[in-house]
């Protein structure tokens, strides 16, 4: 048995990393919700978003590998910290960069890299304090809803440079324009995200941020002994 942390800027991020590591990590069998927490049990806030997820590791980062070990009960064997890309124009000082007409991976790996650069600050990781090996960065470009649309339709790397990818799942018929707004409707994201884990491979070769992602979760577990 593995045990799942999770730390996501929303309810929907929680359900679609949820999918994904069932099918990556099948022996994951406790999932624990660790922000936005709404029982408080973990030392979660119910702030949403990418601010409440800032809050959760400057909460943690000082003992971050204790709370891993057994601080919130039970040792953890895998950490997923989620903020989607587009958060990069409000958390980095880099000037922000439109995305280009053509050749988009460069682009979408520098947008991704920024804001793993800026969570690394939130954590106090270091070139001489890394983060924990059970830590795994998740940063979609530019979205979640970027991946489960591109998980969904299969095309090209493209799909990243749109900067509306809930317009691109409602144009698709995936979701409702009410299905998207404010508040989200939890239930329709969930089931779009329960067929999430078997398309990884249609969504890898479409986003390579989710590649990595895959990557890291994947070396994660095979340290764990579950690989194979």
């Amino acid at each position: 048995m593995a045990v799942l942390g999770v730390v996501s800027e929303g309810k929907t991020d929680f359900d679609a990393i949820v999918a994904m590591m069932h099918a990556l990590w099948p022996e994951i069998e406790d999932v624990l919700p660790l922000q936005p927490d709404r029982s408080r049990t973990f030392g979660g806030t119910e702030t949403p978003g990418w601010t409440g997820v800032k809050q959760w590791c400057g909460n943690h980062r000082q003992w971050l590998p204790a709370f891993l070990g057994a601080g919130c009960g039970q040792a953890i064997d895998l950490l997923v910290i989620h903020v989607d890309a587009d958060i990069a124009p409000q958390v980095s000082a880099v000037e922000p960069e439109d995305p280009p007409s053509s050749d988009a991976e460069p682009w979408a790996r520098r947008q991704a890299d920024r804001v793993r650069a800026v969570v690394r600050e939130w954590l106090a990781a270091t070139e001489h304090r890394p983060l924990p090996h059970q830590v795994v960065l998740m940063v979609p470009v530019r979205q979640t809803e970027t991946w489960l649309y591109a998980a969904h339709r299969n095309g090209s790397s493209v799909v990243e440079q749109h900067s509306s990818p809930t317009t691109l799942l409602v144009q698709a018929g995936l979701l409702t324009a009410e299905q998207v707004g404010h508040p989200k409707d939890a239930a329709a994201y969930r089931e779009i995200s329960s067929s999430f884990g078997e398309k990884l491979g249609t969504l890898c070769s479409t986003c390579p941020e989710a590649a990595r992602f895959r990557a890291e979760v994947e070396a994660v577990r095979d340290s764990a002994g579950a690989g194979g």
